[in-house]
């Protein structure tokens, strides 16, 4: 075995531009004699090893802070073993067909595989025996997946192998219609409603026409580029670049102008014009983002040996990270300077072999455990080592039952999609909430026991018409381009509403609205009633003033909201992650506990400041994880709220619930109602419950919908926890996307430059991820909505030059339909089985194979 890597070290330098500055920010890369990379040194003067066996397999891999990853390899070079920095160990089996047939993690759970003749997966059985099955035609295409739980999913072909239909577990059908070059010309769902695509000569997508007739169009210049996108009404938002085809400009729907300005030598990305709001932007010798400043407002960041980000300061925080060695983040330090006094907030996080947290020693001490079963499956949460809550999950990992620590059990049924179906709680409080959806799976009605049947409507393409309660009627109208019109009649007709063409909303119900350059929201009137907004550089609400007087919101350098104050008092908001952990006001501390890796609360624990007695109260959520009520310590009801279509609330609080500080300003996934201002606070941006949007544009722009200002089609299935984009909360598959959709989910797509075109894969992945990270530079909001593991994964960092892979549970995808493009989409998509497969390779082909083509 050649562990030394001698022979030949021809050094390559990569980058981008010309003259001395670029050559410092170079990486080295040294190649053996068969080309195969043995060390790198990257711009930092940081190190990195890899190690191989003679038949070329890696067997260690060294990073910059010495950690390292081993692999051990079977005589038909199979991986069987990959021991990770601290020792933990990961084993593969095979069959005499080098067939993967079990897979073991570091605590001893055991995923299984059974194969047929022909090498096709018939089974997959997990930890608990679970067994989903898989069938096949003739030509190895599945045409049917049997879940765990006896639903079905079937598939049907054309004679060339693309799919022409997919019914889903409750024989609902879509059909899909292609031309003669294989490209899809037409999706049609359950109901009927077809939406339509068309192709320009090169055969790039040129128009999208949805079940209304109302068309989404594209237009490119001849390079390939596009250089405009019109909507729905007609509006264009335009891009420009510059010669070697970065793009310098950008004009949106609303007119706003946006400018880029790249270093000449390194190609960085130094500025950001919008609408006259300069940002600039400054790296390390790695290439990482080091400040970020605009007006008054500067951030800075730091990063450590392994290249995470360390330390996050701005002038009203800092927030410090520290990692074990296989890279979980195990203790955090909030330091915030607000209301004219530093205060000192330290997280410890604690984790098991898979790297699930199993507990959290919150910043006053508190602790919280969660019992976890398989490969990261909840059963139960401690707190302080008291179980508050168990669960019971079926065959699919799906709570069923919940038992509280007030005695109070819930417990959820589904219906064969999965869809929940049935929501009962029983003990000293009963309710019954039950669900019914359409074909297509929209929800028709909601009948609760205690708040009487609830019905709703939509128009073609899924935007809600009617929402109609007992107590409430509600009718909504929208342009073409999905902009929330004034009308008293439901209509969506071209022909019969006005057009927002700049999709900012000017009057609402009675109600002016006016707005800055860069589309933030500034005064808000309703008769003599005025509220005006002012905004920081970051667009971030600053200050609301009302008649009540003047409320300042605080935020540290991941725009997370930490304080705001009024004349009525001061909060402090202390995070875990991406949702309020407890805040602190002058009179309670109220801790807020979440699902994990959710947004969806569990309780709140709330404690009066002279007091060492807690309260703690459970919520009672509905199908989208929104509050309906909250129990308390016997069981009673303590809070409850009756909703209006976009999350108008009218809330009522017990007397024993007022008395013990307990109160609930959560609302949709990830919001916060604020009493001063009738917002809510979600995350990112602010939205407004009353008109359904929200009242700034996208902070990552086109990537959250070609509306920057809209919330969502509808309110009753879908859902926007960070204020960026919306999704589905409970999709089918691995990663979200339902079954019966052919489209997958772009996170992002970037352009293969020529040079390159006739490269590797690695080559292409490479340069995708380094177009990436420059795009996460200068939008930090990207980054956070794609995940900290990929901007770990696509960061230069200590590393210097970019992977060659693609980041952790996604794949970098060569598109069809235009092989000059990568997308990074979901990798349990670009694996299934299912309707997605034809648009991701039709005919079987994909993207690289028709670019190496060419």
């Amino acid at each position: 075995m050649n562990l030394n890597n001698t022979g030949p070290a021809p050094i390559k330098i990569l980058g981008v531009g010309t003259g001395p500055a670029h050559f410092a920010l170079a990486t080295l890369y040294y190649f053996d004699a068969l080309g195969y990379t043995y060390r790198i040194i990257y711009p930092d003067n940081s190190e990195e090893w890899l190690f191989r066996d003679d038949y070329k397999n890696l067997v260690k891999h060294v990073y910059p802070d010495g950690s390292s990853d081993r692999y051990e390899y079977d005589a038909n070079d199979n991986l069987l073993q990959h021991i990770r920095p601290d020792d933990s160990t990961v084993q593969m089996a095979y069959d005499d067909k080098d067939q993967l047939i079990r897979i073991t993690d570091p605590l001893g759970n055991i995923w299984l595989r059974e194969y047929d003749d022909k090498g096709n997966l018939l089974k997959e059985i997990d930890p608990k025996q679970y067994v989903t099955r898989y069938s096949y035609n003739a030509q190895g295409l599945p045409i049917a997946i049997k879940d765990a739980k006896g639903g079905t999913k079937k598939l049907a072909y054309l004679p060339n192998g693309q799919l022409a239909s997919f019914t889903d577990c409750s024989g609902s059908c879509t059909e899909w219609h292609y031309d003669a070059n294989g490209r899809l010309l037409s999706h049609t769902d359950a109901l009927g409603r077809s939406t339509r695509y068309g192709y320009d000569k090169a055969g790039r997508i040129h128009s999208r026409i949805d079940a209304m007739g109302q068309e989404l169009a594209y237009r490119y210049d001849k390079l390939g580029r596009l250089t405009a996108l019109q909507n729905e009404n007609s509006a264009q938002y335009r891009f420009s670049y510059d010669p070697v085809g970065r793009l310098i400009e950008e004009n949106s729907f609303d007119g706003k102008a946006t400018r880029y300005h790249y270093a000449e030598a390194s190609g960085q990305l130094l500025e950001v014009n919008e609408a006259g709001q300069l940002t600039q932007l400054n790296y390390d010798a790695a290439g990482r983002l080091a400040q970020r400043k605009t007006g008054s407002s500067k951030e800075s960041f730091r990063y450590d040996p392994a290249g995470r980000l360390a330390i996050a300061k701005n002038r009203f925080s800092q927030v410090a990270f520290n990692f074990d060695e296989v890279g979980d983040l195990t203790r955090e330090e909030h330091q915030y300077q607000l209301f004219g006094q530093s205060q000192t907030h330290i997280w410890q996080h604690e984790y098991d072999e898979l790297g699930n947290r199993i507990a959290s020693i919150r910043p006053d001490g508190q602790r919280t455990d969660w019992l976890i079963y398989g490969s990261g499956h909840v059963h139960g949460m401690l707190w302080n080592k008291q179980e508050i809550t168990s669960f019971e999950r079926d065959k699919l990992h799906r709570e069923t039952g919940r038992k509280l620590a007030n005695q109070l059990q819930a417990q959820t049924q589904y219906d064969p999609m999965g869809r929940m179906l049935q929501q009962t709680l029983s003990g000293k409080t009963s309710s019954n909430r039950s669900y019914q959806y359409d074909p297509v799976g929209q929800l028709l009605g909601i009948k609760d026991s205690r708040k009487g049947e609830t019905q709703y409507r939509y128009d073609p393409v899924g935007r809600l018409l009617a929402a109609n309660t007992p107590k409430h009627q509600e009718t909504f109208a929208f342009d073409p381009a999905s902009n929330l019109l004034d009308s008293k009649t439901e209509s969506t007709l071209p022909t019969q509403t006005p057009r927002l063409l700049d999709n900012l909303l000017k009057q609402y119900s009675g109600t002016h609205f006016k707005y800055d350059a860069r589309g933030n929201l500034t005064e808000k009137q309703r008769g003599e009633q005025i509220t005006k907004l002012s905004w920081d550089g970051f667009n971030r609400l600053s200050e609301v003033q009302t008649a009540q007087g003047a409320t300042q919101y605080y935020y540290d350098a991941f725009g997370r909201r930490i304080g705001k104050e009024n004349a009525q008092g001061k909060t402090a908001f202390i995070w875990d992650g991406d949702v309020i952990a407890l805040e602190k006001t002058a009179e309670h501390t109220r801790h807020y506990l979440f699902e994990p890796n959710s947004f969806v609360p569990l309780a709140q624990i709330v404690s009066a400041n002279d007091s060492e007695q807690e309260h703690t109260a459970y919520y009672h959520v509905d199908h989208l994880g929104t509050p309906q009520t909250l129990s308390d310590e016997n069981g009673e009801i303590a809070w409850s709220a009756e909703y209006k279509a976009w999350g108008e609330a009218k809330t009522i609080i017990s007397e024993a619930a007022k008395t013990a500080g307990i109160n609930n300003p959560l609302r949709f996934q990830g919001q916060y109602a604020d009493e001063e201002s009738g917002l809510h606070y979600n995350r990112y941006r602010y939205y407004d419950p009353e008109i359904g949007r929200f009242i700034s544009s996208d902070p990552i722009g086109l990537m959250g919908g070609i509306n920057t200002h809209a919330y969502a089609p509808n309110s009753t299935e879908w859902i926007d926890p960070l204020g960026l984009a919306r999704k589905i909360p409970s999709g089918n598959d691995a990663s979200g996307r339902p079954f019966s959709s052919p489209q997958y989910s772009i996170w992002t797509q970037q352009t293969i430059p020529a040079e390159i075109q006739a490269g590797t894969r690695e080559d292409h992945f490479r340069d995708a991820n380094k177009q990436l990270h420059q795009e996460i530079t200068a939008n930090p909001a990207l980054g956070d909505a794609l995940g900290k593991d990929v901007v770990t994964h696509v960061q230069p960092g200590p590393r210097g030059g970019y992977a060659d892979t693609s980041p952790p549970g996604l794949t970098w995808h060569h598109s069809a339909q235009d092989p000059t493009k990568i997308e990074l989409i979901p990798r349990p998509q670009h694996k299934a089985a299912g309707p997605v497969q034809n648009s991701l390779h039709p005919n079987q082909q994909g993207g690289f194979k028709k670019l190496n083509c060419r």
